[in-house]
Parts: structure tokens; sequence; C-alpha cells
């Protein structure tokens, strides 16, 4: 697999957080634009619409700081630009464009679905998953320079598919997750 474009985003409160997943993602040969310091915030949608077109991969960080409280029957996200740049990408053919889901802290979703080799975990160790990530996007890594991604054209589809629907439910946009989910059984089966 060769390397991607990438575009990382988080909500304002996981700044600090993100720009040292950003900093390792630079380290390991990821060509990467994080809309909190690449982007101008004055011409925030027309960059990122821009930044969107150039890129095969959206990195969405979520934490507790991100999310709504879907039990209020909200859905999206409580950070206005994550949220705006969800919807301008949640309707992108899978094919043309990847969202990858890296959870900066445990949100209290314990349960398979989100537990999956699809989803970044950085609390868990964030130098071993941002090495998974960057074998992964076509990047090295630090800890095993003959590191590869070993995953199948399958198993690649497969892992885009539950991204998005994984996001979706991040977003509390379970319709949405569920036609994701939908997707994923029929490229399966």
């Amino acid at each position: 697999m060769g390397k991607y474009t990438i575009f990382l985003s988080c909500a304002a409160g996981d700044t600090d957080t993100t720009q040292r997943l950003y900093e390792g993602m630079d380290e390991r040969d990821l060509d990467v634009t994080f809309d909190r310091v690449d982007i101008n915030p004055n011409k925030w949608e027309a960059q990122v619409k821009k930044a969107i077109s150039r890129s095969q991969i959206l990195v969405i960080c979520i934490s507790k700081k991100a999310l709504v409280d879907p039990s209020g029957g909200n859905k999206g996200f409580l950070d206005t630009k994550l949220n705006d740049l969800y919807n301008i990408v949640c309707d992108i053919s899978h094919s043309e464009f990847t969202i990858i889901p890296v959870l900066h802290e445990d949100c209290g979703h314990s349960n398979e679905f989100l537990n999956g080799p699809y989803i970044y975990n950085l609390f868990r160790g964030m130098e071993g998953e941002l090495d998974r990530l960057s074998i992964n996007l076509g990047g090295s890594s630090l800890s095993n320079a003959n590191a590869v991604d070993k995953r199948s054209e399958n198993e690649i589809v497969f892992d885009c598919l539950m991204g998005k629907a994984a996001i979706a439910y991040y977003a509390g946009d379970y319709e949405r997750s569920l036609n994701a989910l939908i997707s994923v059984s029929v490229k399966v089966s």
C-alpha cells in the first residue's frame, strides 16, 4: 500500500494531545495536515474543503470532550468545527475517503464494536498505537524499521467501513452508523 495524504482533526480541548499525535505522524513520514495548526481559523471551511479534497484519509480524534450526550436526542460532536468537518465528510464514498477513529481516552463505550483493529486507542500506549496507525497508512514505525501493513485488501476495506461506522456511532448518528455496518455486511458476504 502506498502513502496517503491525511487530514487530522480534533475537538479544541484536545489540541495539545493531538499535537503530539501530529508530530508523531510527521516523524513517521506521513503527509498530514492538522486543522488546528495548518488551517487558518478565519478561512476554516474553505481551507478544510480544499484539504479534504486532496486527502484520502481523515483521522478524527475522539475524547469525552468531543462527544454530545446522545440521550438528549442530539447527534454530532460538541466541538463546532469538529462537527462541521464530520458533516462535510460523512457522505463521501468509502472508496474515495477513509475515516479513522483515534481515541485519546476511554469514552465509556465498552462494547466489541468499538474495540476492533480499525480504532486506535492512544490511551493504551501512544507510541505503539501511533506505530500501528503509521504502518497502516504507509508510513514507518519508530520501533520496528521492517514493519509493514499485513492486512489484505478485504481487511483494509472492512477497517475503512467499520471506522466510518464507529465515527458515526461516536457522533450519535446511529442511522448512518447502521448504514455503514450494513455496507460492511454486504462487502463481506
